[in-house]
């Protein structure tokens, strides 16, 4: 533990380690080093591993834990988990059509929408409300309530199972105390707490109840999955889940210079913990270069400036987005000048589903003239987002169809659009090159030199976000940064930058504004 500073080391000291305890972690603080440092120190004290599990929210970060810890086996997901427990019972994973076909039934039985019940199933389980609950309750509808019903009834007596069940199944299993005898860990680890709900909080209740060892680690001002079902709350209210738990504060920054730190505590949320606030200094000498604030006219300069800066040193940059349609800007950019990029997980404008729709759609209309054509394509899938068009993580379907059929204006005919479009749908994702994300996409990493475009108001805070999670999404992309941070903007300059833009500095913005550095096109890359 020699390597371990004392609020690290706190956390995994023997005489600290037994009971129910939670750890909320501020960004760059090591809490994967301090993870595996206390696996290890079990280990060492004769636990065997078979006895330890730990659990995450993301495959990723279970794969990197599991690197860093040199074993298999013990580091999982929640859904991983959950299958494995269902899989003790025989309950096979559902075939696609299987579900679609009930799903199908059911709307038609129930004069509901598919994805409205879709929807509603998944709200259901995060809340861990039961079909029963539901029915009974009567506050959610009784049409949703039935049909929620009527298809957990067909899929358990079917057998199978559906992603999100796992978890309702597997926690419907370990209720029984005969079924959760057999599932008792000694030790219990949950990383990215924040972002998990009360179902997983339940699961996690359950497979502690015998021993009572868990460690739970966090931070609430990181929380960006709520609209999802998360409930970051629960880590501030721990002792609601474990009674007695204790509080454990990691906030020494090695990730950022003193400038970034400086930055990231005076956007901290309003509800941020006072001691983990208390605890966020940085640990790097480097007071490092101020952070940038730079505006702009329009978001196509903007985009262009942060391209060409990041291009000086590619592998170690990446462009920050609120949204997937703000990427598009990057996307065509890249591809008229032959540049390489990376984008990280499901970002990026090309790869969602309204967008690839319309194109396919497009493809029977190359007959006609391209306005006609959009007309025809885009309202029948516009349609259905008409009342929610939040579709994944950072992505708002009807901002990107009207983002998509502003560019396909610029072209000649529909054909020559469809041309185009389905290049940049089939686009090749490689490795080098400037890496493009979403907040949500970037959430985990660390690059050295930072660049979040789109710091406008309508858009950061997004207009149709919780304000809430919105300054903790705002958080996320800041604390990214190594070395250098720099936020942009065209238009209204986003609320979160209002402490900073005096007039006379938003003078001087306005002044240096029409100043972009221009994209030379790098064909010699290909």
């Amino acid at each position: 533990m020699s390597d371990l500073n004392s609020e690290q080391a706190a956390v995994v000291e023997l005489k600290n380690r037994r009971g129910a305890r939670v750890i909320i972690a501020g960004p760059g603080t090591g809490k994967t080093k301090t993870m595996v440092a206390l696996f290890n120190e079990l280990r060492e004290a004769g636990v065997p591993a078979a006895n330890i599990r730990a659990v995450t929210f993301s495959k990723e970060a279970a794969t990197t834990i599991e690197k860093r810890a040199g074993i298999k086996g013990v580091f999982s997901t929640f859904h991983s988990l959950g299958y494995e427990i269902c899989s003790s019972v025989i309950r096979k994973p559902v075939e696609p059509e299987l579900r679609y076909r009930l799903m199908c039934q059911l709307c038609r039985k129930w004069g509901l929408q598919y994805k409205d019940l879709d929807q509603f199933i998944s709200q259901m389980r995060h809340a861990n409300v039961s079909p029963a609950a539901a029915v009974e309750s009567g506050k959610w509808g009784y049409a949703p309530s039935r049909a929620y019903a009527e298809y957990e009834k067909d899929r358990l007596a079917a057998g199978w199972m559906d992603f999100e069940s796992m978890l309702c199944d597997a926690v419907a299993y370990l209720e029984d105390p005969q079924n959760r005898a057999r599932w008792q860990f000694e030790y219990l680890i949950v990383d990215e707490a924040q972002d998990t709900d009360d179902l997983q909080w339940r699961m996690m209740q359950l497979l502690s109840e015998k021993h009572g060892n868990i460690t739970v680690v966090g931070d609430p001002n990181q929380a960006i999955y709520t609209w999802r079902g998360a409930s970051p709350e629960n880590l501030t209210n721990f002792e609601k889940w474990f009674p007695g738990g204790r509080y454990f504060y990691l906030g020494r920054n090695y990730r950022s210079t003193q400038n970034v730190v400086k930055f990231v505590r005076e956007n901290l949320p309003s509800d941020c913990p006072p001691a983990l606030r208390e605890a966020m200094v940085p640990a790097r000498a480097e007071v490092g270069a101020p952070v940038g604030i730079k505006m702009f006219w329009g978001e196509d300069e903007e985009a262009e400036d942060a391209l060409t800066k990041a291009q000086a040193d590619p592998l170690n940059s990446i462009i920050i987005a609120r949204t997937n349609r703000q990427l598009g800007v990057l996307e065509r950019l890249c591809n008229e000048h032959s540049i390489r990029y990376h984008l990280l997980g499901k970002s990026g404008f090309w790869k969602q589903g309204e967008i690839r729709k319309v194109v396919e759609a497009l493809k029977t209309y190359t007959a006609l003239p391209l306005a006609a054509a959009l007309n025809l394509a885009i309202p029948a899938v516009e349609k259905h987002y008409a009342v929610d068009d939040r579709t994944d993580l950072d992505n708002y379907a009807l901002g990107n169809l009207a983002s998509l059929k502003n560019q396909a204006l610029k072209f000649q005919s529909t054909s020559e659009f469809v041309v185009w479009a389905n290049k940049m749908m089939h686009r090749r994702n490689g490795a080098k090159g400037v890496t493009f994300a979403t907040v949500h996409a970037a959430k985990g990493g660390e690059w050295k030199n930072v660049f979040l475009i789109g710091a406008r108001a309508d858009v950061m805070p997004h207009a149709k976000g919780d304000p809430r999670e919105e300054a903790r999404i705002y958080l996320v992309a800041i604390s990214r940064a190594i070395d250098r941070l720099r936020i942009s903007f065209a238009g209204t300059p986003s609320p979160y930058l209002r402490r900073y833009l005096t007039e006379d500095i938003l003078d001087k913005l306005r002044e240096k504004a029409d100043e972009v550095d221009s994209l030379q096109a790098q064909t010699k890359l290909f």
